[in-house]
């Protein structure tokens, strides 16, 4: 028995896409035979300038336009799996030996990534997930910008949204695109503002993934269909995308997002391919709005993720937190909540139990009195003087029970409290108190300065903490900033019982 599940509710999760042009936002629900229906999907034009090249250019209108769309939604709508442009992402595929376990994954990536990343590494949230169990590791890493995640975590903290997962639109898309077979190589094209996107999937993952800008106004047909050519040609014959030696790489077809008959032709004409439309799995199209089912498949396939239990999620999420650490930390927090609960269970047990016993004791008292004996019968006194000295025994045992229980600290209560005064973009390594009425020391690391002082103004404004104490160092370091704040509980009273 899972005691945890007992004390706490399934996160009801969504999907949240960004684009320059719009947001889109929708929840599916599965039922006990494995069918995913969508409960709603609405979206929400955005005015130019809003968002530009996949990042928050005007932050004031990128929130009343999510507000509006947030209020329309139903049912409401508290946590997200966010998907963004694949404009801001950089990924790449690599393979390690077999040999090598998770820790020596990451010590290898990290000296290659420094090498490889088009930014310093210092400057990334960058995340992997293993593929195919094949004669190697298969590694797909992906990276985006701190500013720019940053920036949607602290806007969408304001309208009280919680993101569980950030990923990119052609990665949730694969999951829900429409494909021939799943055993073979489709190569997707997407259009966006600024260029196109190009990746190859297998299985509904993604094994390619590269975003071409353009400098003018809207790449040209021409361009992606050259394009398309140079990435098949590389796929093709690069021998890094091979699951074993045996493994054939061969594409197989061209899903196109978007009807575009010209571009199309041009495309099957120079990749000697079959092209078809990049459309939704027909399973996924109920109860859409009217329009194109094709533009739904991104926040479709964010939300299908929203589906698969926390502890299970080893996808990519380019977050301060990868959903591993977070989903930790969240056991941490439930099993404090349980316990408060166990306790509060508890505590009513004995309350029920203590009025039992007091009304036995009172109706054998009542009974004694209403009996009149013409003779003093010394053996009766002396069993009601025994049962009234055993109640005063068990009133003096219950109420030192509830002294404990009212004294206990609620640790549960200062967590919360601490955490929803904690901006996203904070992340806590430690905390640390000797009691509830002693200095609370908590240490970890802000993505930037302005994060660093906004959790000390946090705490100074609350009215639940005092003698808060932020040392000024590190000041070289403009992100990533390590710190030790020590702060008190203002009335550690409030926190007990």
């Amino acid at each position: 028995m899972n005691l945890i599940s007992i004390f706490t509710k399934s996160k009801t999760i969504a999907g949240l896409e960004v684009q320059d042009s719009c947001l889109r936002l929708g929840l599916l629900s599965i039922n006990s035979k494995g069918e995913v229906k969508v409960i709603n999907a609405l979206k929400q034009s955005l005015p130019a300038r809003v968002i530009s090249h996949g990042q928050i250019v005007n932050g004031q209108n990128f929130n009343q336009q999510l507000n509006i769309l947030l209020k329309k939604f139903k049912p409401k709508v508290e946590f997200v799996i966010l998907t963004l442009s694949p404009e801001i992402i950089y990924s790449k595929k690599y393979t390690f030996p077999s040999s090598l376990n998770r820790e020596k994954i990451e010590n290898s990536m990290n000296t290659t990534l420094g090498f490889n990343l088009p930014r310093s590494i210092n400057d990334v949230y960058l995340d992997w997930e293993k593929r195919y169990a094949g004669e190697d590791n298969d590694i797909f890493v992906a990276s985006a910008p701190k500013k720019v995640i940053n920036s949607y975590l602290n806007y969408l903290s304001l309208s009280k949204m919680q993101v569980v997962a950030i990923e990119f639109s052609s990665y949730s898309m694969a999951r829900v695109l429409n494909v021939g077979s799943t055993t073979y190589y489709s190569l997707v094209i997407q259009q966006f503002p600024s260029g196109a996107n190009f990746s190859i999937t297998r299985n509904k993952l993604i094994v390619f993934n590269r975003f071409v800008p353009t400098d003018k106004r809207q790449i040209d047909a021409n361009e992606i269909s050259n394009e398309a050519v140079r990435i098949v040609n590389f796929f093709e014959n690069d021998s890094q995308f091979k699951l074993d030696q045996d493994d054939i790489i061969k594409v197989e077809d061209v899903l196109i997002v978007g009807s575009d008959e010209s571009l199309a032709n041009l495309v099957k004409s120079k990749t000697n391919l079959p092209v078809y439309a990049g459309v939704l799995d027909p399973k996924y199209a109920n109860h859409l709005p009217a329009g194109e089912p094709g533009e739904w498949m991104a926040v479709l396939g964010a939300s299908l993720r929203g589906l698969v239990p926390r502890s299970k999620d080893e996808m990519i999420s380019l977050m301060p937190v990868g959903t591993e650490k977070a989903f930790e930390y969240e056991k941490a927090y439930v099993f404090t909540s349980v316990m408060t609960n166990l306790l509060a269970l508890i505590s009513i047990f004995i309350m029920i139990a203590s009025a039992a016993v007091w009304y036995f004791l009172y109706t054998n008292q009542q009974n004694l009195d209403s009996r009149h004996f013409t003779l003093v019968d010394p053996a009766r006194e002396a069993k009601a003087e025994l049962l009234i000295k055993r109640f005063t025994e068990f009133n003096d045992l219950l109420a030192q029970t509830n002294l404990i229980l009212t004294s206990s600290p609620k640790w549960s209560d200062v967590l919360s409290t601490i955490i929803s005064l904690t901006p996203d973009t904070v992340i806590v390594n430690k905390l640390d108190a000797n009691s509830i009425s002693s200095q609370f020391v908590m240490s970890g690391e802000a993505a930037t300065r302005d994060d660093l002082n906004l959790l000390k103004d946090n705490l100074i404004a609350s009215e639940h903490f005092t003698d808060v104490n932020l040392p000024t160092t590190n000041l070289e370091l403009i992100e990533d900033i390590p710190f030790t704040i020590r702060f008190n509980l203002a009335d550690p009273e409030k926190f007990k019982g």
